[in-house]
């Protein structure tokens, strides 16, 4: 298997050239959300906080629907991405939560790494940590397409998308890496550049988990 990361990215680009009216008008739910809230001053209510995760967990779910349609040559609609099946939000939703501990064990072990306070043996052990949720973050990152795809629980999706990275492990940590220095490079251009790069990213991760997984082949 012949994994490109200048294909991916091509798609990436293609997928938000057709979808970015759709794609914009998702994100900005999001952001309408939150600015309406941080003005009420009710952003550390509860409740607001849980129905923001859940909302962006809908909103993430129905723009990976955008780039599996765009693959699948279907022009995509607004109410065919959002009409998510119960067991598929669940899933979706429990898979995100998993990752999300993973990633930020991830980012707190490599800021530590790079404080200057710490003790060669704290630095040692935060090392260690890096280095054991780093590969385990690669192995993991096409479990939230399995849940959407193949409609997988939690630790179905984590544990096929850890079965289909292997050989690839390297391939796609530069392809991570490439895609941080992407989302950088989208921040750095005032910010407004992340809402072109975010989405190509992910169109870019849907396009290596459909060379990886084709279509046909999903049971």
């Amino acid at each position: 298997m012949q994994l490109s990361i200048k294909e991916a990215l091509k798609f990436g680009w293609s997928a938000f050239k057709k979808n970015w009216i759709l794609i914009w008008t998702l994100m900005a739910i999001i952001f309408v959300f939150e600015l309406i809230f941080s003005s009420l001053s009710l952003q550390e209510n509860l409740i607001v906080l849980i129905s923001g995760f859940l909302l962006q967990i809908v909103i993430g779910i129905a723009l990976l629907q955008i780039f599996f349609q765009f693959y699948a040559k279907i022009q995509s609609k607004i109410t065919d991405i959002l009409s998510i099946k119960l067991k598929t939000f669940f899933y979706y939703l429990l898979t995100t939560i998993l990752i999300g501990i993973l990633v930020s064990a991830f980012t707190f072990s490599l800021i530590r790494i790079f404080e200057s306070e710490e003790t060669a043996k704290q630095t040692l052990e935060m090392l260690a940590f890096f280095l054991i949720c780093f590969p385990l973050f690669v192995k993991f990152i096409f479990a939230q397409c399995y849940c959407l795809d193949e409609q997988c629980s939690p630790f179905s999706a984590l544990l096929k998308s850890y079965q289909i990275t292997k050989g690839h492990f390297w391939k796609i940590s530069l392809f991570l890496f490439v895609l941080l220095l992407l989302n950088i490079l989208g921040f750095l251009a005032f910010f407004v550049g992340i809402l072109i790069t975010l989405p190509i990213s992910q169109g870019a991760i849907v396009y290596f988990y459909r060379q990886l997984v084709p279509e046909e082949l999903i049971a």
